[in-house]
């Protein structure tokens, strides 16, 4: 034998384990609820837009008692022999196809690994065979070790159909078969193709959608679902609501007090919408609305059939609503396609405004990961630079005049003898270290004011104010010895946790917080938001290699990986200080 000789050796050939491997992959890349019907909607959306008039139908039947997913289109279907092509790892039948919303190939091969009941009937548009595929125990195949193979049986029917019909059963998802009409309509209009961006911006309403649920106590509900976005002004009336062009225009046409601009504005959602144009070479179009109060998002979603009353007081509840209802954020769209991607908010000027900020952008050139988890950094650092610009133009313009509770009255009658015997009665401070008369617990602005006396009176060591309240975001910027630092106040500890939830601050952003005393109401709120809050304590034994202010009383405990928050405590200060005198 001739060692010599070479010798064609086939080694790219994968084995069942090899492929196995790689479906369970496939299985991490997604971590959405609704991805089984973003995947199979898409597909459908695709083929009837593949069709020559991109005119068509589809029907979804979602069935909580048998958990499955049935969506027929009556779309361009698939032929017959491209079947086996299709429905085989990494593969695809969009390679060449730009108009098509899919290119990743592997939608399909998660939702068949979804459930061990797997059905595709299906026409070619030019072809007389009609296909019946069917996959069964794929998910328990998934699941093993063995080297069985995974068969698909392929056959011809005599039934009469057009276009595709996948149905998927044995599925389990909680999330998905828990939901009333409303709320799944909800998630097929702004997670799913269903919910066409483009429709916003002109008339594209070449796909009818019918939707029938079956609910675990066996009630049907059917009816149409639009193929547009659902837009969180929707159903508004549009004497709450208020186009920011139409706003411009009213301003420019005679000169308008303050008091014209808030009665215009006030309990108003101003909206807008135009396009973005990147470089000269990009063209994004976007949807944004800014609502006066942030309350009005769970008002929008009880009008919407999405929230009650009662969810919104049931913290649990409410938190399983997430994603489900109307909120402020920056989503993004791809060929009217919403990808479930959200954008987090850029610092701006006005930051705390974001709570009130919704924006869908939609970008013909967005390419995201499989599953829809991210997009690219520099195109995310590109989104929000361009959303800032939108940010900062809608609050310049109406946030000064909407700034508080619009519903509020004005002008109230001023009282000074009545004010005076109310702050008569509050109870005294009872400290001899300021001049600050009263007890400031229910007071931030006058746990502000006994701070600056102590720093006045060179109470507090090593701290150089800088300046406060700059930009609108936080309220002291100092200096302690070389570091720069940054600084809350709040009344009570606990405040800070609405601010974190509706991200007017970011913990990650703060070095110190100072509030009047810390006890067990604030210690059990933040308990409840898996926040750890520690004592400091010096030690005579132990160098300690943090560097903080001395005044310094706890330390609050965001994270095991992130910087902890120092935190002082007035009121436990002062008494140290009392009896340093």
């Amino acid at each position: 034998m001739d060692n010599n000789e070479n010798n064609s050796i086939s080694f790219l050939k994968p084995t069942i384990n090899s492929i196995r491997k790689s479906i369970r992959g496939i299985d991490d890349s997604y971590n959405n609820f609704w991805d089984i019907l973003a995947e199979l909607i898409q597909n459908s959306v695709d083929a009837i837009n593949s069709k020559e008039e991109k005119k068509g139908n589809i029907y979804i039947e979602i069935n909580s008692i048998k958990k499955s997913i049935q969506i027929r289109d009556d779309g361009i279907g698939i032929r017959h022999s491209e079947i086996p092509v299709l429905l085989s790892p990494f593969s695809t039948n969009k390679e060449d196809d730009a108009d098509s919303i899919g290119e990743k190939g592997v939608g399909l091969k998660f939702v068949i690994f979804q459930s061990n009941d797997f059905l595709l009937k299906t026409k070619y548009i030019n072809e007389d065979v009609k296909s019946v595929a069917i996959i069964k125990n794929a998910k328990n195949w998934k699941n093993n070790t063995n080297e069985e193979d995974l068969p698909l049986i392929l056959k011809s029917t005599d039934e009469d159909f057009i276009g595709t019909d996948i149905t998927i059963s044995g599925i389990v998802n909680d999330k998905i078969f828990n939901m009333n009409f409303d709320t799944i309509k909800f998630i097929l209009r702004t997670k799913t193709a269903i919910g066409n961006v483009l429709n916003i911006f002109e008339d594209n309403s070449n796909i009818k959608i019918k939707l029938k649920l079956i609910t675990l106590n066996g009630d049907i509900s059917e009816g149409d679902v639009p193929y547009k976005y659902w837009l969180p002004t929707e159903s508004v009336k549009n004497s709450d609501k208020l186009n920011l062009k139409d706003y411009n225009e009213w301003l420019n046409a005679s000169d308008r007090s303050n008091s014209d601009k808030q009665n215009k504005l006030k309990n108003k959602i101003i909206y807008k919408y135009d396009t973005i144009n990147h470089n000269d070479v990009r063209k994004i179009k976007y949807w944004m609305c800014f609502v006066p109060k942030r309350e009005v998002w769970n008002k929008l979603s009880i009008n919407d059939n999405l929230l009650t009353e009662e969810i919104v007081k049931d913290e649990v509840a409410y938190a399983e609503k997430n994603l489900c209802i109307h909120q402020s954020g920056i989503y993004t769209s791809v060929k009217g396609m919403p990808t479930g991607i959200s954008i987090t908010p850029p610092n701006a000027g006005k930051d705390g405004y974001w709570a009130n900020v919704f924006i869908i952008l939609e970008d013909r050139q967005l390419n995201f990961d499989i599953g829809r988890k991210s997009i690219n950094s520099a195109v995310k650092a590109m989104y929000q630079k361009h959303v800032k610009t939108l940010f900062n133009e809608i609050t310049n313009k109406v946030s000064k005049y909407i700034s508080g509770d619009p519903d509020m009255a004005v002008n109230h009658i001023w009282n000074r003898d009545n004010l005076k015997m109310d702050i008569e009665n509050l109870p005294p401070l009872d400290t001899s270290v300021v001049n600050f008369g009263k007890l400031p617990n229910e007071q931030e602005a006058s746990v502000v004011a006994v701070f600056y006396e102590l720093i006045g009176a060179n109470k507090i060591e090593n701290l150089r104010p800088i300046i406060t309240g700059y930009r609108e975001k936080y309220d002291l910027y100092a200096y302690y010895k070389n570091h720069f630092i940054v600084m809350e106040f709040k009344s009570h500890l606990r405040n800070i946790i609405k601010d974190f939830d509706d991200l007017v601050k970011l913990s990650n952003e703060i070095d110190y917080i100072v509030c009047w005393d810390v006890n067990d109401d604030d210690k059990t709120e933040l308990y409840k938001k898996g926040l750890t809050l520690e004592t400091v304590l010096d030690s005579n034994l132990f160098d300690n290699k943090e560097e903080y202010m001395k005044e310094t009383t706890h330390k609050l405990i965001i994270s095991s990986t992130s910087k902890p928050i120092y935190i002082i405590d007035l009121k436990e200060l002062l008494s140290k200080l009392n009896e340093e005198i």
